[in-house]
C-alpha cells in the first residue's frame, strides 16, 4: 500500500547518479514520498559526460538515448538551451530553468501550461524546451 506523500513537489536536477540506480532503486522512493516529481537532464552537462566515461555507466541526468522517462516522474530535457562552460550549472544558470523551476514549485503549473514541447521515448511522455 502506498503511503502519503510527504511534499507536494519536488526537483531532481543534473543526477550524478548511475541510470540504472536512479530508475530501479531511487525513482521508487521519491515517489512514494514526493506527489509530482520533475527531472531536469541536458545532452550538453559535460561534467556528467565525463562521469559516464570515468565511470562505464549512463548518468541519470543526461539526456540522448539513455533518457530516463519513467512513471511519475515529468523529465524535462533542456539540451537546445544554450548553457555556458560545462553546461551543469544551467538549473541555476539559465533563466528559462529556473523560471520554469518556480512555475512548478510556486505555481503548480503542469509541463503543459509551462510552454515546454510535449515529446515522446517509449510510449511515454517527456517534456523539452526549444530555442
Amino acid at each position: 500500500m502506498r503511503e502519503p506523500p510527504h511534499a507536494d513537489r519536488g526537483v531532481v536536477r543534473a543526477p550524478d547518479i548511475d541510470r540504472q540506480v536512479f530508475v530501479e532503486q531511487i525513482v521508487p522512493i521519491i515517489t512514494n514520498k514526493v506527489q509530482h516529481v520533475t527531472l531536469y537532464v541536458s545532452a550538453n552537462d559535460q561534467a556528467l559526460l565525463l562521469s559516464e566515461g570515468f565511470r562505464k555507466h549512463p548518468r541519470a541526468g543526461k539526456a540522448g538515448d539513455d533518457l530516463v522517462v519513467v512513471d511519475g516522474i515529468d523529465t524535462i530535457d533542456v539540451s537546445e538551451l544554450d548553457t555556458v562552460f560545462l553546461g551543469h550549472a544551467y538549473y541555476g544558470d539559465h533563466v528559462l530553468v529556473v523560471s520554469d523551476m518556480f512555475h512548478i514549485l510556486e505555481n503548480r503549473m503542469p509541463p503543459l501550461k509551462r510552454g515546454l514541447l510535449k515529446k515522446a521515448k517509449g510510449g511515454l511522455t517527456y517534456w523539452a524546451f526549444s530555442k
